[in-house]
């Protein structure tokens, strides 16, 4: 699951990133055997755009749904349940902050992809984690992980983290998971535009 990969990969550092894309890019190409679910592809003349951005993301990006609400939520927080991804493939539901939130993890500009969508811009702005397009950019060289490999990624970003000292503000720190009362994330100056 790639979900490991996108917590942690929000909150390197741009050199601790470019270790975990070195990883990737050296990983051979496997087989991905059979998908986790039926395997299904949305047809854009009948579903419309909505259909096109879920295409991409399942099969441009290896993201099935679980992985993209996960993506959505830490990368823009739109939030959306796992029946609402294919049902956007399908044609309902495509919201504006939906599409601008897909083409954030997706590296796409949200505003390109709310006019290639014909949708008006969100009534309230979509607001994207600091290192989205790097997390997205990611996510492009890690579409030919098997689920194995992406696990073993994921494991190796996390390992990257750093655990957050005690009593450390919250404005000075991401947190990414808590194990044995420990938090581990990376100082916000990692992130820091």
């Amino acid at each position: 699951m790639r979900s490991q990969l996108i917590a942690a990969s929000r909150v390197l550092s741009p050199d601790r990133t470019a270790r975990v894309l070195d990883l990737v890019d050296r990983l051979p190409r496997e087989p991905w055997g059979e998908p986790p679910g039926p395997a299904q592809h949305f047809d854009a003349r009948v579903s419309g755009f909505g259909a096109v951005l879920v295409n991409l993301l399942w099969w441009g990006r290896n993201l099935r749904a679980r992985d993209t609400t996960w993506a959505l939520q830490e990368l823009t927080c739109v939030g959306l349940s796992l029946a609402t991804v294919p049902a956007i493939g399908r044609g309902s539901a495509l919201t504006p902050e939906t599409a601008a939130g897909i083409g954030v993890v997706l590296g796409l500009a949200p505003g390109d992809v709310l006019a290639m969508a014909g949708l008006p811009l969100p009534d309230r702005p979509y607001q994207a984690e600091p290192r989205a397009d790097e997390t997205a950019s990611l996510l492009w060289h890690c579409r030919y992980l098997t689920g194995e490999q992406a696990k073993s990624v994921g494991k190796a970003a996390e390992a990257l983290l750093l655990p957050v000292p005690d009593g450390a503000p919250p404005e000075e720190w991401n947190r990414v998971y808590s194990l044995g009362g420990v938090w581990w994330g990376g100082p916000k100056e990692w992130t820091a535009g």
